[in-house]
């Protein structure tokens, strides 16, 4: 029941089912059954899902390329974008809940954080952040990592960008573009790049 053999992103929720991002609509999947919602005659707003996430509630929240931002109860949508809230970009690449329940989006135009009804917007009209920001780590003590598309890895504290590690610089990173995170027990920060390996941020 896949829609599209391209999958982009898959996630889990707190009930266990799957929910599978293809370039052509999203799929959820209980272990038995397949509900397979499409773009045009669902209240999915884009064709390409890149990013899902999970709020407290259990609700989905899902990036799209094009369309925007949409969170899903599982009965009804609701739909964020540039014509609705304060997202410079359409083009959702990466999501990512920190401990206080706040949700960082990363999009083409950089880093967006939504705490209930403020927003927080990280972009080239009014930050460094000017990049795609591909991937996104949050942790327990008020810190986000982002990742970018040739930009390099930038760091807030409380919301403050704290540095940003790129090849030029001097930081000693190998790749300016970090497609995917982790972190293990001790705190220090895995990242995925498409060119130089792995890289091992020590706090």
């Amino acid at each position: 029941p896949l829609p599209e053999n391209s999958v982009r992103c898959i996630s889990i929720d707190h009930q266990g089912r799957k929910w599978i991002g293809t370039d052509y609509g999203l799929a959820v999947f209980d272990d038995v059954n397949w509900n397979v919602y499409l773009p045009f005659v669902s209240g999915l707003p884009g064709m390409s899902v890149r990013a899902i996430a999970f709020d407290s509630l259990n609700n989905a929240w899902i990036g799209t390329l094009g369309g925007g931002l949409a969170k899903f109860d599982g009965s009804n949508w609701t739909i964020y974008d540039d014509s609705n809230s304060p997202l410079t970009d359409n083009f959702i690449r990466s999501l990512a809940f920190d401990s206080s329940g706040a949700l960082w989006i990363g999009n083409q135009d950089g880093l967006v954080k939504m705490d209930g009804s403020n927003w927080l917007v990280y972009s080239s009209a009014n930050s460094m952040i000017q990049n795609t920001i591909a991937s996104i780590h949050t942790t327990g003590n008020n810190r986000v990592y982002a990742g970018s598309v040739n930009g390099g890895l930038f760091i807030l504290h409380d919301d403050t960008i704290k540095a940003n590690l790129t090849i030029s610089n001097g930081s000693g990173i190998p790749d300016n573009t970090i497609l995917a995170f982790d972190e293990d027990t001790v705190g220090n920060i895995w990242m995925a790049t498409p060119a130089n390996g792995i890289v091992v941020y020590r706090n």
